[in-house]
C-alpha cells in the first residue's frame, strides 16, 4: 500500500442491525441513481448522507443509525454504489452474534473488514461534519404532519399503478380535521386523515415522481413526519423517521429523512 493511503488503526464498529439498515440504505440510493455519498462517524452515529441533484427529480437522502461514535470522527465521500459494494463484500448477508463490521478510514481510502471479507475503496477522507440533515437551509414549511407510512405507500402506490406523477394536496374537513389527499394523473383519490402538526396558511399541490418516492418510502418506519416545504408553487416534500431497529440480539436507534423536489 502506498504510505500515503496508509489505513488508520482506529476504526468504526458496524453492529448487525446497523450494518444490514445502512447496506439497504446503500443499495437504496444507489438503485435510484445518485452519484456521490457520504459515509461518517460523528457524536449522533453512523451517518449516511447523499444528494441527487444531476437530473430531475432531485432528492436528499439522510441517515443516522446507532449511537454517538467518538469525537473526532471521519467521514469518507465516494459514490454509493463503492460504499454498498464494500459492505457487501466485508459483511455476511445474515450476520452471526457479535459479527461486527469495522470500517477504517485512510487518507484517500476507506476499509471495510467483517465476517466475510475485506474490501477497500478510494475517496475524499475529511473530517466529519455535524448538523447535517436533508432540509435545504433557508427553506420554510408550508404544512407538517403525522402519517402511517402505509397510508402514504398505499396512496403513491395506487397512484403509480395509473401515472408515473403523484400529486398531494390537503383539504380541511369536519372543523379542525385535514385529509391528506394522493391524486394519480388519471384523477384516482385516495385521502386519509393526519394527524396536522402546522395547518397550510395557503393552498398548495405538490407532484412528485411516484416510483422514486414509493422507493424512499422503503426505508421508513411505521409513522413519520411529513411536510411541505418552499414555495406553494412548487413544494418539495420531506418526509422524517425517528424509531428504533430491533432483532433478537438488541436494538440500535435510527433516523431516517428524505426531500424530494416536485
Amino acid at each position: 500500500m502506498n504510505p500515503q493511503n496508509r489505513i488508520s488503526e482506529e476504526g468504526v464498529a458496524l453492529r448487525p442491525l446497523e450494518y444490514r439498515y445502512l447496506t439497504n440504505a446503500a443499495n437504496l440510493v444507489t438503485w435510484l441513481g445518485a452519484h456521490t455519498a457520504v459515509l461518517e462517524a460523528t457524536d449522533r452515529g453512523i451517518e449516511f448522507f447523499i444528494m441527487k441533484s444531476l437530473n430531475i427529480p432531485k432528492w436528499r437522502f439522510h441517515v443516522v443509525v446507532g449511537r454517538a461514535r467518538p469525537a473526532p470522527g471521519r467521514a469518507i465521500t465516494a459514490h454509493p454504489g463503492k460504499i454498498a459494494g464494500a459492505l457487501h463484500i466485508a459483511g455476511a448477508p445474515e450476520p452471526r452474534r457479535y459479527s461486527d463490521t469495522h470500517i477504517y478510514f485512510g487518507n484517500g481510502v476507506a476499509r471495510f473488514t467483517g465476517p466475510d471479507g475485506t474490501a477497500e475503496i478510494p475517496g475524499r477522507v475529511t473530517a466529519a461534519g455535524s448538523g447535517r440533515n436533508a432540509i435545504p437551509r433557508g427553506v420554510k414549511p408550508l404544512a407538517e404532519m403525522s402519517v402511517g407510512r402505509d397510508d402514504l405507500t398505499n396512496g403513491v402506490l395506487l397512484a403509480l399503478a395509473r401515472s408515473s406523477d403523484v400529486e398531494m394536496r390537503l383539504s380541511q374537513v369536519e372543523g379542525s380535521r385535514w385529509k391528506l389527499h394522493i391524486i394519480s394523473m388519471a384523477d384516482d383519490d385516495y385521502d386519509f386523515f393526519v394527524n396536522i402538526y402546522k395547518p397550510p396558511e395557503v393552498e398548495f399541490r405538490g407532484l412528485y415522481k411516484a416510483w422514486t418516492l414509493s422507493e424512499l418510502l422503503a426505508s421508513v418506519g411505521d409513522y413519520v413526519v411529513l411536510g411541505f416545504f418552499g414555495s406553494a408553487d412548487s413544494p418539495a416534500l420531506h418526509v422524517y423517521w425517528d424509531g428504533v431497529l430491533r432483532d433478537r440480539e438488541g436494538s440500535v436507534p435510527v433516523v431516517t429523512e428524505f426531500y424530494l423536489e416536485d
